[in-house]
């Protein structure tokens, strides 16, 4: 009787292939196929989101925002002259001017001879760019967020950002370079010109409930001017209208404030300039809204004995107001002039002695 015995490699390959567990067949191309479909969907959405981006009618968006702001100042006018998109949630516009209500004005007595009734005065505020952007994922958690970036008249740049989430807003700014001269909604409000470079940052939160409301603020302005070459301010003292100056300059000025629970300290307010020594303190209660927020500050002013020189009529003047009882309370032992300014933002300003 003979044996066949099998030959170790073929022994060998048979056990293998009991061994092996079989497994599931993958169809040839699965993965490039889903590669495919995944590719033609981001190409959709892309294309989709580009067209949109395109043919956006941001005159229609333009005409509303015009809307929108003169709804919320009456009397208001405001103009843009382009409106561009800018990335995917942003906006850049160019030329814009906001012209202010206008304030009433005393009109000509009738039957004065070559006098017309004057037009009522409209500050107005220009702004030769302008880009901003809202957060689309701050939107979606309840919170209204803008990243700004504005380009003043004259050549500055003020960037910050500014949120609302219906009972806290908060605001950060950076401000670089803005020239005051160029702004003349200032000069309409405060009577008189400013001149100067501002730069500083802000840093403000403002709540409905005072133990919300905090921040700072640091303002340098460089080369701070007062007035034209000849203008004319008007003296709380009675008995003084007006006072004929010549442009002062006041130097370099630094203000700080510090805001907690509400109420803002002024920790400087300062300006050593070769015609005015400035110094002044006091508080400002913030408010929502901001035009109720309460101011109560005191300011000190020393003019200086060069510009007395150049000035003899400013001399005359003081010496003249120094001869007066009314005048006392506005000036210190030293000579110089001390006045606390009280009111609310929204409203007229006194000053006291």
């Amino acid at each position: 009787m003979s044996t066949t015995t099998a030959s170790p490699s073929a022994l060998s390959s048979l056990l293998a292939r009991f061994r092996r567990t079989p497994g599931p067949v993958k169809p040839a191309g699965s993965g490039r196929r889903w590669l495919r479909v995944l590719g033609y969907l981001l190409f959709f959405l892309v294309s989709f989101v580009f067209c949109v981006y395109l043919t956006f009618p941001y005159d229609r968006v333009r005409d509303f925002v015009v809307h929108q702001v003169e709804l919320a100042i009456p009397g208001s006018e405001l103009e843009i002259v382009g409106l561009e998109p800018a990335w995917l949630t942003g906006i850049e516009a160019r030329g814009v001017r906001l012209r202010l209500p206008a304030e009433p004005t005393e009109p000509a007595r009738a039957g004065a001879a070559g006098q017309e009734p004057r037009r009522p005065l409209r500050p107005s505020v220009t702004i030769p760019y302008l880009y901003a952007r809202a957060s689309i994922l701050s939107y979606l958690l309840g919170t209204t967020e803008v990243v700004f970036e504005v380009e003043t008249d004259g050549g500055g740049t003020i960037e910050g950002v500014v949120s609302d989430d219906g009972t806290t807003s908060h605001a950060t700014a950076t401000l670089q370079s803005v020239d005051l001269r160029r702004i003349g909604v200032l000069r309409h409000y405060l009577g008189v010109s400013l001149g100067g470079e501002v730069s500083g940052e802000l840093d403000m939160t403002l709540a409905e409930e005072a133990e919300g409301t905090d921040g700072t603020l640091r303002l340098a302005i460089a080369g701070a001017t007062l007035g034209d070459e000849q203008f004319q301010v008007p003296l709380p003292v009675p008995g003084f209208s007006a006072l004929q100056l010549a442009r002062v300059e006041l130097g370099d000025l630094e203000v700080q404030v510090t805001v907690e629970d509400g109420v803002g300290r002024v920790d400087r307010l300062a300006g050593d300039g070769q015609d005015l020594v400035l110094r002044g303190t006091g508080s400002l209660r913030l408010l929502r809204p901001l035009r109720m927020s309460a101011l109560d500050v005191l300011l000190r002013a020393a003019i200086q004995p060069p510009y007395l020189q150049r000035n003899p009529a400013v001399q005359a003047a003081l010496d003249l107001a120094g001869s007066r009882p009314l005048v006392a309370p506005y000036r210190a032992p030293d000579g110089a002039f001390q006045i606390r300014l009280q009111g609310t933002l929204g409203s007229r300003v006194t000053a006291l002695a």
